[in-house]
């Protein structure tokens, strides 16, 4: 099967809905805090929810992946795949408890490229600074942080 398909590599079932507004995080900059207000800790205790995903490398003719069926005796026990590399994605597509299961990743400042809570977001409007930019770019866009 090839890229663009429906169904996973591996065993052949159709996959969930697709991801779109994926933003590949390269760099990286956090900032030490002293403090963090309850809000902040009822955010990381609610926690994110994650997706992951992989594919095997192909080498040419041979695959990325050998498959195996552990026995005991004639019995299957567990059915083994190895691969010697793959891609993995780690999305975070949300927070856990968030009302709209189906309102996936977060708001982003596309001027300044900050992230916004969702208040800020509903509440986001054209800046001195915005109001420089091209008239095409959106001053906030839904993003997936991905790695």
């Amino acid at each position: 099967m090839g890229v663009g398909t429906d169904v996973c590599d591996a065993c052949g079932e159709r996959l969930g809905h697709k991801t779109y507004g994926l933003l590949k995080l390269q760099t990286v900059f956090t900032r030490r805090r002293e403090r963090i207000s309850s809000d902040e800790e009822e955010r990381r205790k609610a926690g994110f929810e994650l997706e992951v995903s992989y594919r095997f490398h192909d080498h040419g003719d041979r695959p990325g992946r050998v498959d195996a069926d552990a026995r005991a005796g004639d019995k299957p026990v567990a059915q083994l795949v190895y691969g010697d590399s793959a891609t993995i994605r780690l999305a975070n597509v949300g927070r856990r408890r968030r009302k709209n299961p189906n309102d996936r990743g977060f708001w982003l400042d596309l001027t300044e490229g900050r992230w916004l809570s969702e208040k800020a977001a509903a509440d986001a409007t054209l800046t001195a600074e915005s109001m420089d930019a091209p008239k095409a770019v959106a001053p906030k866009a839904k993003a997936v942080p991905a790695k």
